[in-house]
């Protein structure tokens, strides 16, 4: 079930338009440096998945 669920999740996200991704990072990437935890941090750990 988790492989479907997660075959499908991927299958929409490659289909979507660059404008789109685009558009949701810059709202992600807005909403992230709102955040007053985020700003007054000294060290930020992120995961960056290269497949995609």
């Amino acid at each position: 079930m988790k492989h479907i669920l997660k075959s499908k999740i991927l299958e929409r996200r490659n289909l979507m338009p660059a404008a789109e991704i685009k558009e949701k990072s810059s709202k992600i990437k807005k909403k992230l440096y709102s955040l007053l935890k985020f700003r007054k941090s000294k060290n930020i750990m992120t995961y960056v998945s290269f497949n995609n």
